[in-house]
């Protein structure tokens, strides 16, 4: 006895449904790319209905039908659903609801009256948002400190020329306008403004940061526009500086023509008085063969620094790292210096755990 085998998809009734003309025809099968059941059941696709619209059936045809798209004869029960699914998704909405939830659960040391002053133009709708993300949230427990929040802001969230315009903006309603002047200087040809920070914390020492990234920059460059907007506490030539470029760099001082440098300049009013520091960051995986290269220059870098951070790097990068650091690079990110008022310099590393996977080594 020959088993039973269901039919893949035949069709067994048709009827007429709605005529459209040849030329809507091929438009609408045009902009499908001839995939019918990738269009919304509510536009006419076909002359004729049956109970499966085909008698054969490509796999992408298949994957369409399985999205629960079931609503045949302009009916639209799929794509009702999905637009109004779609906006809970929205990065707005998604940045938005976090902070609503930081603030209920960290009701004492989390303020979001600074957030909402500039927010909107960080959450543009519809096709003027740009880029992969709005916004993301930094959360810092210290023993014996409270814990700390600061959300990170898409400077470019409507494209790359309106950066200025949006970061001088949420400046001037932060009270802080007298910032813009330096750092306008700052952005030479192939700098980009790429992030603003805000703590959300209420008080004068809540940080309002901006990032900016140096495309081609030397060394030296990074240094002179440090001074520019921080000149109390840096010079033009910071030997800190272009230390922390060069060293991990393998002793080069640029120009840095992989992945940009970036500076990152801290403001606190506190009253009229307005204060500043600065930041620089240096991908180094960029300029490395791998992480065991890495590895030794920074060692290098810290030994002549602080010998307690050396320590403090060498414990936590042998608990990070789940592979030989010389198959390749990913586990080291940035190394910073911060020149900070309160604490002298500070010297960070950042490490990756590799999600994504591991980048290949560089020859």
């Amino acid at each position: 006895m020959s088993p039973l085998i269901a039919p893949s998809h035949n069709t067994i009734v048709v009827r007429p449904h709605i005529a459209i003309t040849p030329e809507e025809r091929e438009e609408v099968l045009r902009s499908v790319e001839n995939n019918v059941f990738a269009f919304p059941a509510a536009l006419p696709t076909c002359d004729y209905l049956s109970d499966s619209a085909t008698s054969a059936m490509t796999d992408v045809q298949w994957a369409a039908m399985l999205r629960g798209d079931d609503s045949y004869g302009r009916s639209s029960g799929y794509y009702c659903l999905l637009e109004a699914c779609r906006d809970v998704f929205l990065k707005e909405v998604c940045g938005r609801y976090v902070n609503d939830e930081i603030q209920r659960l960290y009701p004492n040391p989390v303020s979001l009256d600074r957030f909402n002053r500039i927010k909107d133009p960080f959450f543009p709708s519809g096709a003027e948002a740009q880029g992969t993300f709005a916004g993301w949230h930094s959360f810092v427990a210290e023993e014996g400190s409270r814990p700390g929040w600061k959300i990170y802001l898409n400077a470019n969230a409507q494209g790359e020329s309106r950066a200025p315009a949006v970061v001088r903006e949420a400046l001037n309603k932060l009270c802080m306008p007298q910032t813009w002047a330096p750092l306008e200087k700052v952005l030479l040809p192939g700098n980009k403004l790429m992030y603003l920070s805000l703590d959300l914390c209420p008080g004068s020492q809540a940080r309002v940061k901006i990032y900016v990234q140096h495309r081609g920059a030397t060394a030296a460059d990074l240094s002179q526009a440090a001074s520019i907007v921080a000149p109390d506490i840096v010079g033009a030539s910071d030997p800190e500086i272009l230390q922390v470029c060069t060293v991990p760099s393998g002793g080069s001082e640029g120009p840095y023509k992989g992945k940009g440098a970036m500076t990152c300049f801290s403001f606190t009013a506190d009253g009229g008085d307005l204060k500043s520091e600065v930041a620089v960051y240096f991908p180094v995986h960029e300029y490395a063969s791998d992480d065991a290269e890495i590895r030794k220059r920074i060692e290098t870098y810290l030994g002549t620094a602080d010998e307690k951070a050396l320590k403090t790097y060498q414990r936590v990068l042998d608990a990070v790292a789940h592979r030989p650091l010389q198959d390749g690079r990913g586990i080291h990110a940035w190394v910073g210096l911060k020149m900070t008022r309160s604490r002298g310099s500070v010297v960070t590393f950042y490490l990756a755990s590799e999600m994504f996977g591991v980048l290949p080594k560089r020859l």
